[in-house]
């Protein structure tokens, strides 16, 4: 019976990605091109959004604290704004998050939310980014949920779609004037992991490193498995597209530095996966939170606890050892 249901979960999981329902679109926005980019960023710098400190709490442990002696940073505030990244003829909404005051050109991390979400789940991570001193840009996936900002249907989206989406937004967040195009790294929690992974496996020279919090790399097997409860392989193009995907292959060619956060008691994607990967790689430090679901706070719908301290207290420590690098 527990086999079961841990089945039915899964199967639940992977719908959520393949899901046919439509949504509504925007408007694209063309201005201000960035040279020798086939993206397109807007800025509406007039739309501030507000950033408040309740957002910032349980914050990661600063290096060489445990996740216990952690104490939230200082409540320094970030600048958020809403940007929009275009692709051919869609439209992407995302928010840039960048230091109060912030002159010159600075870090950045993309981040790229989990399937059926969209980037309002990454606005604590971003703000804690920004207070940092990073630039951070969060964005909604093209069909990525019914509730996504950018333009794109659910029915047309497949994990494909969404590397195009992160390789537009990467090509226009190296270009803009606040950022230092050499330091770039992609963040990315479940589905939102492995399009990172592979869009990073795609340009090398174009991301300097990598954060993963429970990356999806069995999604291929999950579509595998499943797929035949959902109508047939052939009638659902997120499944179809996943037929005999070897995810592993595809992001094994990243030779950058590799950080994975991962939980012992994820339903959806086993610590075996993410192992795998781990070996793979050429450079990766994988963390296992012992007690952690698939998800690590609220925003995220963690299951078992907020596990956000711990987790974090990764991001910061990776983060530090590469801005000793020059970053």
């Amino acid at each position: 019976m527990k086999k079961f249901y841990i089945a039915f979960l899964l199967l639940v999981s992977l719908w959520l990605s393949a899901c046919q329902t439509g949504m509504g679109t925007q408007p694209a926005d063309t201005t201000d091109t960035t040279e020798g980019t086939t993206a397109t960023v807007t800025d509406t710098s007039a739309d501030t959004l507000p950033v408040t400190d309740a957002d910032t709490r349980e914050d990661a442990s600063l290096p060489g604290q445990s996740a216990e002696q952690t104490e939230p940073p200082a409540p320094e505030t970030s600048h958020a704004t809403e940007m929009r990244v275009t692709r051919g003829d869609l439209s992407i909404y995302g928010k840039l998050y960048t230091p109060e005051g912030a002159e010159g050109k600075y870090p950045a991390v993309i981040l790229s939310h989990s399937a059926n979400m969209t980037c309002d789940s990454m606005n604590s991570y971003c703000q804690r980014l920004a207070a940092m001193g990073y630039v951070a840009y969060a964005f909604d996936f093209c069909g990525g949920s019914k509730n996504s900002r950018s333009d794109g249907d659910e029915a047309d989206m497949t994990v494909f779609t969404e590397v195009e989406d992160l390789e537009a937004v990467l090509e226009a967040v190296r270009g803009l004037d606040c950022v230092d195009s050499q330091s770039v790294y992609l963040f990315g929690t479940s589905q939102g992991g492995l399009v990172s992974a592979l869009t990073a496996a795609a340009h090398p020279d174009a991301v300097r490193g990598l954060m993963l919090f429970y990356p999806a790399f069995n999604i291929a097997e999950l579509a595998e498995k499943f797929g035949s409860f959902m109508g047939g392989n052939e009638e659902n193009l997120y499944i179809s597209t996943l037929q005999g995907y070897d995810v592993y292959e595809h992001i094994k060619p990243y030779t950058g530095d590799v950080l994975i956060v991962h939980g012992t008691k994820d339903f959806i994607v086993p610590s075996s996966s993410v192992e795998k990967a781990a070996d793979l790689y050429e450079h990766c430090e994988l963390h296992l939170i012992e007690g952690a679901s698939h998800g690590f706070n609220k925003e995220n719908y963690a299951m078992f606890g907020d596990y956000d301290q711990e987790s974090w207290a990764y991001v910061v420590a990776y983060l530090e050892e590469h801005a000793g690098d020059g970053a």
